[in-house]
């Protein structure tokens, strides 16, 4: 015990006490992603930041916190509200979205800290752990902190909801426990309750932690399910009050597209195929190669290769079962890694099989485990055998593996640098992946790199036939290569594979406009606005359309000004091709004066821009509104 006290004392008594504490897991943290914080927004990030209105404005709050449907931030306002504050803070410039991901992630680990270090005070453990109890639990947050595995809950911006809602998941057991443990435990019981109350609103694996608070309970001091409840009712009972919370935001947003949809086969093979899912991120925690931020896994179906993992991972979590029921303190790490896993990895048919910010809370109670089991190792060693420099040994390998796992994060934060660099890597471990090849043509499209766009396009469609952003991507680059007809056939088969695809609606509006069929134009843009009315352009273009539009039957000016004024309002009237849109409207509806008004801003703000062709044509306009008169297509 003594080379254990000697290292205790000199090698940790700074950095696990005191102000050093939390600067230490700062400087680990800022180590392992300080390169990530130039990575740009990527796949979801499109849908979730860069079109989201909502996130441009602070208030009014009850907008702010309601995301468009079918984006990752749709019904969970906490992480609504926390971009919105980084658009506020730099606009679409990433860097703060990164540190603010990346301050999450500290205070995540810093919690999970304390509550190791609290569960190795704990009456069951004191003995045994109380010397070395900071030291220990000092080992397992880092790990979990610098673990590569966690990259995609960090570095990929709109996985904020996953580090955010494991912050509130961490929080409302630590808070919980403190009130376990004082005289006075109301209001650390209604600090848990809150942290309880903003994971529900950050995602709905948070579902899980009024049970996993209980288990806790239960394990480490009431000692019975009957005890914990009588003695912290109102806590248990306001913890699951939080349900209501959650259900409610579901049933105002439901996520009915991450659902394949409910059969009892569907379940059944979805959950068949959990044993080779789970087994795969205990691989991942033990050995973090091939890292992949879309896998793209395709549901087996052939349950003879299933047999093995499932069998495997059923063994795994009887052991836990046993355990819980025996009340053995070892099980609380599994039933961890279960209950946190429990929401995407059970027998509701999720979209996808696989995502590796999945396990970033389950992942903790794995790290915990080792860790313990290496110093239980250590423990046994020195008494047993006498090996008196077991414990430097074992601090020393400690050490060794939190410098390996921050390495492999750096070198994996490199793959978050650029568009192109995440899927290429996405490739090298999935090469069958229909959207990484459209994600490479996406990157490649926006280089001018067109022909080579394509040809990843084509693979993809070859992958994946009924793949809608395909169709619409390879449209896109068809309108730009000016053949219009091509492009017209791409638009149409995207929309008809997914209805619901306004992007896709809108570039056939455009491209149609450029054809001069303006009235099918105009269905087009109506039809993107009716499944996402908050679009500039559709908005802008339908408001052209009906003020200037070359048959005075189809003109409407009254209409013409409500669409480009909603438009205006979502650019705050800072946007001068919005506004020229909006004079020609008013003009439309021989409101000259305001015409005039509009085009004078429009112009200033198109000069101030240095946008000069816009500056001409608004220009034009402005003198024939200054005489009275209007213009058409």
């Amino acid at each position: 015990m003594n080379a254990l006290n000697t290292i205790d004392q000199r090698l940790f008594r700074r950095i696990v006490t005191g102000a050093a504490l939390p600067l230490s897991f700062f400087i680990i943290g800022l180590i392992a992603y300080a390169n990530s914080f130039s990575g740009p927004f990527i796949f979801d990030d499109e849908a979730g930041i860069l079109e989201n209105p909502r996130i441009r404005h602070l208030w009014p709050l009850t907008d702010v916190v309601s995301a468009p449907p079918k984006t990752t931030v749709a019904g969970r306002p906490i992480a609504s509200l926390s971009l919105a504050v980084n658009y506020a803070i730099s606009g679409y410039s990433v860097w703060s979205y990164h540190v603010l991901n990346l301050i999450i992630h500290i205070f995540a680990g810093l919690t999970l800290y304390g509550i190791i270090r609290r569960i190795l005070l704990s009456e069951r453990l004191k003995n045994r752990f109380a010397e070395n109890a900071a030291a220990v639990a000092w080992v397992s947050a880092v790990i979990w902190l610098v673990h590569p595995v966690q990259t995609e809950s960090v570095t990929y911006v709109i996985q904020r909801t996953e580090s955010l809602m494991g912050l509130f998941y961490l929080l409302t057991l630590y808070v919980a426990i403190r009130a376990m443990q004082s005289q006075r435990p109301f209001g650390w019981s209604v600090l848990s309750v809150i942290c309880c109350a903003l994971g529900m609103g950050s995602k709905e694996v948070m579902v899980t932690a009024p049970v996993l608070v209980l288990l806790y309970d239960r394990a480490f001091f009431a000692g019975s399910f009957a005890a914990a409840l009588q003695r912290r009712r109102w806590l248990y009972a306001s913890l699951a009050a939080t349900w209501v919370i959650l259900a409610a935001l579901l049933w105002s947003c439901p996520r009915q597209e991450q659902i394949e949809g409910f059969s009892i086969a569907g379940s059944l093979n979805y959950a068949m195929n959990q044993g080779v899912v789970i087994v795969h991120y205990l691989r991942l925690v033990v050995w973090p190669k091939g890292l992949c931020l879309d896998y793209f896994w395709p549901v087996a179906k052939n349950w003879g290769k299933l047999a093995a993992p499932e069998l495997a991972v059923l063994w795994m979590a009887a052991v836990t079962v046993w355990g819980l029921i025996r009340n053995r303190l070892w099980s609380y790490p599994l039933v961890w890694f279960f209950g946190t896993l429990a929401v995407t990895s059970s027998f509701v048919p999720v979209k996808d099989l696989v995502f590796e910010h999945r396990i970033y809370l389950p992942l903790a109670g794995l790290v915990t485990l080792l860790v313990m089991s290496g110093y239980t190792a250590a423990e046994y060693s020195a008494k047993q055998f006498r090996i008196y420099r077991a414990y430097y040994i074992a601090f020393t390998l400690a050490a060794g593996i939190i410098i390996a796992l921050t390495c492999v994060t750096v070198n994996r934060n490199k793959d978050y640098n650029s568009v192109l660099s995440i899927w290429q890597s996405v490739l090298k471990v999935s090469p069958d992946n229909a959207r990484a090849y459209n994600g490479i043509g996406v990157a490649l499209q926006s280089q001018g790199r067109l022909d080579e766009a394509v040809s990843y396009y084509q693979r993809s469609i070859q992958l994946s036939p009924d793949y809608a952003d395909v169709h619409n991507n390879i449209g896109a680059v068809l309108q730009l290569q000016g053949k219009s007809d091509q492009a017209v056939s791409y638009f149409r088969k995207a929309v008809s594979l997914n209805p619901d695809f306004a992007e896709a609606y809108s570039n056939l509006g455009s491209v149609l406009t450029s054809q001069g069929r303006f009235d099918e134009a105009i269905s087009c843009y109506l039809q993107s606005l009716q499944i996402k009315p908050d679009q500039v352009m559709p908005l802008t273009m339908v408001a052209k359309l009906l003020s200037v539009h070359p048959d005075p039957k189809s003109r409407n000016a009254d209409q013409a000004i409500i669409f480009a004024g909603l438009a205006a309002e979502l650019t705050k009237y800072q946007d001068a091709s919005v506004l020229g849109v909006l004079a020609a409207a008013y003009a439309a509806d021989n409101q000259f004066g305001r015409a005039v008004e509009t085009a004078q801003k429009a112009l200033d703000l198109a000069s101030a821009a240095g946008q000069d062709e816009l500056f001409n044509r608004i220009n034009a306009q402005l003198k024939l509104y200054k005489q009275g008169k209007q213009f058409s297509l």
